[in-house]
Formats: C-alpha cells, sequence, structure tokens
C-alpha cells in the first residue's frame, strides 16, 4: 500500500492526458532525442537539449525557467538510478553505491517540485509542469517506474519526505 503512495506522489495524474493530448510531446528533436534514451546534454550542464530548448522556448519568467532547468537535472538523476542501458552489473553499481541519504534528497526534491507545480497551476492555468516533456517516450516513463521502485527499494516503508513550507525555492535553490 505505501508502495502505491509512493509513486502517485511523484507521477501526476495528467501525465497521460498530457502526453497524449500534446502534439509537440511525441515530437523528439532529432539531434538529441533518438540517441539513446538520457538524451544528449552538449552544453553538459545537466539537462537534456530538447528539454532545455523547450524550457527556454515555453517559459519566460525567469523563475519557472529555472524550476524546469532544475527538474531536468532530477530527472536525469532518475535516469541514472533506473536506466538498464547500462550494463546490468553498471547499473547495479549505481544502485548500490547511492546512499540512503542521497535518496532521501532526491525524493524530497521530487516531491517538493511535484507539490510545486500543483501551486503554479493554480495561478497559470495553462501551465502542465515539465514532466510530460522530459519523459515523452515509453522507454523514458518506463525508466522514470524503475528509478521509483529503486528509490522505494532504498528508502523503504519508513521514509517521510521534507519538503518545505516553500517547495518551489526548495527545487530552485538546490545546487547540482
Amino acid at each position: 500500500m505505501i508502495r502505491i503512495l509512493f509513486c502517485f506522489l511523484l507521477l501526476p495524474v495528467n501525465i497521460f492526458a498530457s502526453v497524449l493530448d500534446d502534439d509537440e510531446a511525441s515530437i523528439i528533436d532529432e539531434k538529441s532525442g533518438h540517441q539513446s534514451l538520457e538524451g544528449i546534454d552538449s552544453n553538459h550542464n545537466g539537462v537534456r537539449d530538447d528539454f532545455e530548448e523547450f524550457i527556454a522556448k515555453q517559459y519566460t519568467d525567469p523563475n519557472l525557467r529555472q524550476l524546469g532547468y532544475n527538474a531536468g537535472r532530477l530527472y536525469w538523476s532518475l535516469f541514472v538510478l533506473g536506466s538498464t542501458q547500462k550494463s546490468p552489473k553498471q547499473a547495479e553499481a549505481v544502485f548500490n553505491d547511492m546512499s540512503v541519504e542521497n535518496a532521501a534528497s532526491l525524493c524530497d526534491l521530487l516531491i517538493a517540485l511535484r507539490v510545486c507545480v500543483r501551486k503554479v497551476r493554480h495561478f497559470r492555468e495553462n501551465f502542465n509542469g515539465y514532466q510530460y516533456k522530459y519523459f515523452n517516450t515509453f522507454e523514458r516513463l518506463e525508466t522514470y517506474y524503475r528509478a521509483q521502485n529503486r528509490l522505494y527499494e532504498l528508502l523503504g516503508d519508513d521514509y517521510e519526505p521534507t519538503v518545505s513550507n516553500t517547495p518551489c525555492l526548495q527545487v530552485i535553490n538546490y545546487s547540482f
């Protein structure tokens, strides 16, 4: 029961509707989208190029941009944890190397991001968050679920998230 609740905290209810309703969601930039599951980060800032371009074009508000870029960095951290493109040995090593503290920090930030997106939706009607654009293929969404399961394996049933009263600032101000 707790495992199911944990997963739903991270997954927005409208992710499937957003992907299906958004014509651009299924279009992946040739250069960065099809190269690998993780995509390409040509400027090495921790944000996939096609996602970075989406954020830059979609949002003029500097806070929403920074929130989007940090969301991309958080999502990339999930890819590292959930990816099976590496050899099984490498994937297992990444999982085994992640400390409970790092897993808790990652999960706290993901939950803070989710709470923040809900708050932003109250005053921006067309704001759908960032997740649907980042996890824009079946393989990426599958990796997202795999990473959630791995986080749960690391954190267990007793994990209690720590989210500040200002979740957007918690994510925006986090240094990667």
